[in-house]
């Protein structure tokens, strides 16, 4: 069942206090000055240092941002991380330049496990629910991935460059104020199986369960949940093929 949100995105971001307040609650969810001064220093000073140095330097201040932060992990540089308390990332963990972090007021946690990697200028953003990124995963570069009312990725997944992974999208029923301004409209949380591989620039909407071993050809749209072991391409995605036992 489609369900949509009672405010529209500036809404929802909206807040009744400064501009200061407001910045603070963004990037780490509530508002102390100390803690806000620390999260400045450490995304002023270490974040955008590049080589070794840098990622020595990160992998030193990330533990005091993070809830939980494993060991032999590699951050690039220039990350953006918000509300990075309630953010937990596993062991040997590779997140690429320019990757984003990010939960919103109503997300409920980050989870990034054992030997995942992220490319670089990807995009995790939590609106609501959790966002879970199973073990030995690997993501693209420039891929957005979208948690409204839950995103659960499973193990050893493949997910190709520019893909994008939708938690929400916004209601168009309206023609006398823009789309930016209309409500957000989920389906429901997207789960993803384990050894899933996606294909370049594909598009998974909301509310979409896909099985174990599946194949997405490159430019899909996902649209509908699919069974296991099967291969599929299109707009909107079609079986074409049974995968091998």
């Amino acid at each position: 069942m489609t369900e949509e949100n009672r405010n529209s995105i500036q809404q929802y971001l909206s807040h009744p206090d400064g501009s200061f307040d407001k910045y603070m609650t963004t990037v780490i969810g509530h508002r102390s000055l100390k803690d806000f001064l620390l999260y400045e220093l450490i995304m002023m000073f270490i974040t955008p240092i590049p080589g070794k140095s840098g990622n020595a330097l990160r992998n030193l201040f990330y533990p005091i941002l993070f809830d939980r932060l494993g060991s032999s992990c590699s951050f690039g540089q220039n990350m953006t991380i918000q509300r990075a308390a309630r953010i937990q990332i596993g062991n040997n963990v590779d997140l690429g330049n320019d990757t984003t972090l990010s939960l919103k007021k109503d997300g409920q946690k980050i989870i990034i496990a054992n030997d995942v990697r992220v490319g670089q200028q990807s995009i995790l953003n939590c609106l609501g629910g959790e966002l879970v990124i199973g073990k030995e995963t690997v993501i693209g570069i420039s891929c957005r991935l979208g948690s409204y009312e839950g995103l659960q990725v499973g193990e050893k997944c493949i997910i190709g460059d520019n893909c994008y992974i939708s938690g929400a999208t916004h209601s168009f029923s309206r023609t006398d104020i823009p789309v930016i301004e209309q409500p957000l409209i989920s389906n429901g949380a997207i789960t993803i199986g384990d050894r899933v591989t996606v294909g370049r620039d594909v598009t998974i909407l909301t509310g979409v369960t896909i099985g174990n071993d599946v194949t997405i050809s490159d430019g899909s749209l996902v649209n509908a949940d699919i069974p296991e072991k099967v291969n599929i391409a299109g707009v909107p995605a079609k079986k074409i093929l049974e995968s091998d036992e």
